[in-house]
């Protein structure tokens, strides 16, 4: 029925482009079938070539279907010429205060218009559904519940309750993160201030309400081991590791170790990171580290001289000659690099003469050499 009046209204376009009855039903069944950007497109020529029209109605219908093919600028100015010429319409206040919702311009006049509309028609679910859509936009979510209930309670089919109701409950669930992430967002600013201790109870707020997290929990455990607090950063990154292998936790975790002085379990910790990931950097470097400090030297040696055959950047390279000169030396090497431990010379030279034409004469000198600390 609707594709044969569009054609019959269509035919009589043909004839009148001008012809007012014929375009507004036009862009009436155009509508009906969702096909508003064919409406859009008619009216908008009806409205070039008669740029003077007064008929109230169809500028109505032209507002309309300007905001539903998304151009809200020109609905908006289409209502608010007609307001200014019927400023108590109730329908025109209505609609602008639609647009407005759906476009997030003008609130507080909207607002306005919807409650004197519901103040004179308190069953129009269509203004109790645009109020509670405009209390969800300034987060007073408790009002706009109230307003959606009443919709809901007016129109109950209307399938913008279930829109209005999600939206509502999305809102309410994105404005409770927002909080929360704000509270760690200052437990982050203070740790990038260099104040760990000040940031842990920023952090455990945000841990008590949110979600859990194995990323949080993972920068909470950094957070601790910041501040000095070993134990508890091991126990934050054992609870993310529990979760499945997580490389930054398992690193970290490592480091505490090696922080806490347990240089074997550190040992542990880093020779599984290698295996795990055995072209990181890190977790090699530390690896040395810790047979270092466990007094495993030539171990530790075979780990840095490893490193200096990967394709390293100037620092990297820096800080494992660095570790390398930290070690001490031992057996051949150690007599090899410090051989001879010293050198000692000692010139000398005597000459005697007396007055019976006798000289003597003596040259010579005296050379030692330290062959290791404790032997020349």
């Amino acid at each position: 029925v609707y594709s044969e009046k569009i054609d019959y209204y269509k035919k009589r376009i043909e004839k009148d482009s001008t012809d007012r009855k014929a375009v507004s039903k036009l862009a009436d069944y155009y509508s009906r079938l969702e096909n508003y950007d064919e409406a859009y497109s008619l009216l908008n020529n009806y409205f070039e070539k008669v740029p003077d029209e007064k008929n109230k109605a169809i500028r109505f219908q032209y507002a309309k279907v300007a905001a539903w093919a998304r151009d809200f600028d020109t609905s908006i100015q289409i209502m608010d010429d007609l307001l200014e010429e019927e400023p108590n319409n109730l329908d025109y206040q209505l609609f602008r205060a639609q647009v407005s919702v759906w476009h997030n311009v003008d609130l507080d006049l909207a607002k306005q218009y919807l409650e004197n509309v519901i103040g004179k028609k308190p069953n129009n679910s269509e203004a109790h559904l645009a109020l509670a859509s405009l209390l969800v936009t300034q987060k007073d979510f408790e009002e706009a519940q109230n307003q959606a209930d009443i919709a809901k309670k007016l129109s109950p089919r209307n399938h913008q309750n279930e829109v209005l109701q999600s939206r509502i409950d999305f809102e309410k669930m994105r404005a409770q993160e927002e909080k929360l992430y704000k509270i760690l967002n200052e437990g982050r600013e203070k740790v990038i201030d260099g104040d760990c201790e000040g940031a842990l109870p920023l952090y455990e707020e945000y841990l008590s309400k949110a979600e859990p997290n194995d990323l949080i929990t993972k920068e909470y455990g950094d957070v601790l081991f910041c501040a000095n607090k070993y134990n508890d950063a091991l126990s934050s990154y054992e609870d993310v590791l529990a979760n499945g292998y997580n490389y930054d936790a398992a690193l970290n975790r490592g480091k505490v170790l090696y922080a806490m002085g347990d240089s074997l379990g550190s040992i542990i910790a880093f020779r599984r990171l290698v295996t795990e990931e055995p072209e990181e950097f890190e977790p090699r470097l530390y690896l040395g580290d810790s047979y270092a400090k466990a007094s495993f030297s030539d171990s530790a040696r075979t780990i840095y001289d490893s490193l200096l055959t990967w394709d390293l950047d100037s620092t990297e390279i820096a800080m494992v000659n660095q570790r390398i000169k930290w070690l001490p030396l031992t057996g051949i090497n150690a007599i090899m690099a410090t051989f001879p431990n010293y050198i000692g010379l000692a010139p000398s030279f005597t000459y005697y003469s007396d007055n019976i034409s006798f000289n003597y004469s003596n040259v010579g000198a005296r050379l030692e050499l330290g062959i290791t600390g404790y032997l020349s």
